[in-house]
């Protein structure tokens, strides 16, 4: 009986010692296995992460790449806004010395504007019409005239011998608008149920015809009370208690706008 007990205990402690070994290995294969596994998983994480840092050194290749290319084009537009200011600044220059040549042209003349175009007219009767009608006296041999343009009412030009007979038929023709009779029209000369107003004028240059136009948009505005033309140049005043200013660029258009 004992001895059979003895067997018994003998086989007991084998198995459990079979037992610790099994559940050892076991451990051991597990352990292997998650290393095994756990290496895996973090080269592949150090391939992705490879991937992304070649990525990201790709992409600022190209963002170096893009700002020498914007350096580059920031470099050529500055380059053509120099260009561009010297251009404008050229352009300026040269309005303002056409400008003063077509002055110099303009300052013994003035321009008759509305009165119809006819075929075979006589300019120069039409012109003695005026100075009758105005009650002008000089000698009428003291101009020339000439149509300037081809359409139905071209202005008609008078060129004077002296500003002195110029300023006397403009004074002569303000002072007949400024009457108690009708505005002079065509009809004062002849063209009968014609009663488009005659406007007697000093012509201006292309740039002042461009003041002109924007200096009456600041009266226009309220800005200015007061816009005209005299001796060919424009000018504006702000009320009956400040002096004339003489507009001579549409630069200082802009600064009188602002003020």
């Amino acid at each position: 009986m004992e001895t059979n007990d003895m067997v018994k205990n003998a086989n007991l402690r084998k198995r459990k010692a079979l037992d610790l070994d099994t559940v050892k290995d076991l451990k051991d294969s597990l352990m292997h296995s998650f290393k095994n596994m756990l290496n895996e998983e973090i080269t592949e994480m150090k391939q992705q992460n490879q991937k992304i840092i070649d990525t990201n050194n790709e992409i600022l290749k190209l963002l170096q790449i893009n700002a020498t290319e914007i350096n580059k084009v920031k470099e050529q537009v500055n380059v053509l806004e120099l260009k561009y200011e010297a251009s404008i600044k050229r352009v300026d220059e040269l309005e303002l010395q056409i400008h003063e040549l077509q002055k110099k042209q303009n300052n013994n003349t003035i321009e008759i504007r509305n009165i119809p175009k006819q075929d075979k007219e006589n300019i120069e009767a039409i012109c003695n019409q005026l100075y009758t009608i105005l009650n002008i006296t000089t000698s009428m041999n003291v101009f020339q005239t000439y149509r300037r343009g081809k359409n139905k009412r071209s202005p008609i030009i008078v060129s004077f011998q002296d500003i002195k007979q110029k300023e006397e038929l403009l004074k002569a023709y303000k002072k007949f608008n400024d009457g108690d009779n009708l505005k002079l029209s065509c009809e004062h000369i002849g063209f009968k149920q014609d009663n488009s107003r005659i406007y007697i004028s000093e012509p201006l240059t292309t740039l002042n015809k461009k003041i002109l136009g924007a200096a009456r948009n600041l009266v226009t505005a309220n800005l200015y009370k007061y816009c005209w033309v005299s001796r060919g140049n424009v000018l504006l005043r702000k009320s009956d208690s400040e002096p004339a200013i003489v507009v001579k660029t549409l630069g200082q258009l802009a600064a009188l706008r602002e003020k």
